[in-house]
């Protein structure tokens, strides 16, 4: 009877183990679905913010007085410094922000130096005494000008294995610690004299703007656990910089936590199963989304050698015809109809009309004639849909400005021109703007663009501009319908709309000008009337004058 008992009990016992370690693994499980989430939701806050982000980048690097090539690394854009100098030096986001992009690893080869003598004044030798001679301590230094004078860590690295952190504010002695290749990590910062970030002046030759950022956020970011030398010199800011660190948060402590996790009742095996899918599934996600975040580093440091080479003038409309290679690769092979490049031009290169559009009620036709004769055909519609391909500088024989101005009409302005693109963007319509050109075929393609100002079109000289396939603008812009489509591309019309699958789209009525066409203007309506569409017939009176007739056609839907 007893050896019965006996025999229960170790089953009861096991049973209770085996409950135990199942709950706890569905419990830690549990954790690491919350915490994977939690990643998942700011992973995909960051990739939704990177074109935005890039753009904004651009305008701030466009206007640094910084000319060489550390102008990279002190580019602030307006709404990375509102969103950073509201918070404290303990928040997360902050020291996530000083970790993943301001925070510069070490050179992957980086040749020890052999020095037998100290170059600061004294300070790295009486450390090394100090410290007994130790080998690969852990340093942060902030002040030193460059490594050719009063560094106080040179000495350790290159003699004792040390290395550390570099805290570098002033521009050019950073392209010398850049360019030193140093064993330890950069920081272009400054360190704040408040507990939170802050903007600071940095009186070089001139006036340069320095993001300086909280000590304690700064060692926090860099996660050593225990730093060895800390050399801090602040041209007489010393104390105030020390006054921001909370000084007991960095004593050391060895704590032993025990967590004891009883639950008495049993989950569904079935239920581990699913989570263990989610997991998998979010994982892959999480993979996904650092891989997109990785590339923006990468993406925007490609746009500024871009940027840099760039033959246009223009700072503010520069940007708009920089093209990485890592995008013209990217992109050059992608059909017309490839979610990713549809998502490209929606998310890159199409610009929303402004805040403030400049109306401009009961202004002349501009055009040879053709938006008033659109504006009879549909009866004086008011808030119609347009697509102007050639919109030059938005106002000079433009075939949709009268139909903007008078019925509200509103659409997508197309110009690949830079000069005029800029003349187009400054003129404040009340339109989607894009600056590109209309591809030939059905995928994108770069083309020299002859800039003849307002005659330009492809040709075999002349800057490189993206063209892109003109069902993918379509499906970029998000027209399910448009009621007047203009198109000038000096003498490329044809092969433009042969590229067009017509029963995929909505157009109601077109202005092709024929002028400049190779095979002639009837061939471009033969090709027009086998897509459904007619030709509107102009009258004696347009015909007798230099006008819109003799150089374009109108053709409606049937």
């Amino acid at each position: 009877m007893l050896r019965h008992k006996t025999w229960w009990l170790l089953v009861a016992l096991a049973c209770f183990v085996v409950v135990v370690q199942l709950c706890l693994w569905i419990f830690l499980m549990q954790v690491q679905l919350g915490l994977m989430s939690a990643e998942i939701r700011d992973l995909s806050s960051n990739v939704h913010q990177s074109n935005d982000f890039v753009r904004d980048y651009m305008h701030a690097y466009a206007s640094s007085p910084i000319e060489n090539y550390v102008r990279f690394f002190y580019t602030y854009p307006k709404s990375e410094v509102e969103s950073l100098n509201n918070l404290s030096q303990e928040d997360p986001l902050l020291i996530k922000h000083i970790t993943k992009f301001l925070l510069i690893r070490p050179p992957k080869r980086s040749k020890p130096r052999v020095l037998n003598y100290d170059v600061s004044k004294g300070q790295g030798k009486r450390i090394s005494e100090l410290f007994k001679r130790k080998t690969g301590g852990i340093f942060v230094e902030y002040g030193a000008a460059n490594d050719y004078y009063e560094s106080n860590t040179l000495f350790l690295e290159a003699r004792y294995n040390w290395t550390g952190l570099l805290i570098v504010p002033n521009p050019f002695n950073f392209g010398l610690r850049y360019a030193a290749r140093r064993n330890a990590w950069l920081l272009p910062v400054c360190i704040s004299l408040k507990k939170s970030p802050m903007m600071a002046k940095f009186n070089l030759e001139r006036d340069v703007n320095v993001h300086c950022m909280p000590l304690y956020s700064i060692l926090k970011a860099f996660n050593a656990t225990s730093i060895d030398f800390f050399s801090l010199d602040a041209q007489g800011d010393e104390l105030d910089v020390l006054r921001t660190l909370p000084f007991d948060v960095f004593d050391v402590k060895n704590t032993w936590l025990l967590v004891a996790l009883v639950f008495l009742v049993v989950v569904p095996l079935w239920w581990i199963f699913l989570m263990q899918v989610r997991l998998s599934l979010m994982s892959a996600e999480i993979g996904e989304l650092n891989s997109i975040i990785r590339q923006r580093n990468f993406f925007v440091r490609d746009f500024m050698f871009a940027y840099g080479s760039s033959p246009i003038e223009d700072t503010e409309v520069r940007v708009f015809y920089t093209y990485p290679t890592s995008e013209v690769e990217r992109l050059k092979n992608l059909s017309q109809e490839h979610p990713m490049l549809i998502k490209h031009i929606k998310n890159i290169l199409l610009i929303p009309p402004p805040k403030h559009p400049r109306l401009r009620p009961g202004i002349a036709d501009e055009s040879r004639g053709q938006s008033r004769r659109i504006s009879e055909l549909f009866k004086h519609k008011t808030g119609g849909i347009f697509v102007e391909c050639g919109a030059s500088n938005g106002h000079h024989l433009s075939n949709t400005l009268y139909l903007e101005a008078n019925y509200n009409w509103t659409g997508l302005l197309i110009e690949p021109e830079p000069h005029n693109f800029g003349q187009l963007y400054r003129f404040h319509r009340n339109a989607w703007l894009l600056p590109a050109c209309l591809s030939l075929k059905r995928f994108p393609m770069m083309a020299k663009f002859n800039a003849m100002r307002e005659w330009s079109k492809i040709d075999s000289s002349g800057i490189n501009v993206h063209c892109m396939p003109l069902y993918s603008i379509l499906k970029a812009f998000n027209a399910t319908s448009i009621d007047f489509f203009s198109l000038d591309v000096e003498g490329n019309e044809l092969d433009v709309l042969k590229t067009l699958p017509f029963d995929k789209v909505d157009i109601k009525t077109f202005a092709i000008e024929f002028s400049n066409i190779k095979e002639g203007k009837e061939h471009l309506r033969q090709f027009m009337i086998s897509k459904g569409y007619y030709e509107l017939p102009s009258t004696q009176k347009e015909r007798s004058h230099l006008n819109w007739a003799q150089e374009d056609c109108i053709f409606v839907k049937k």
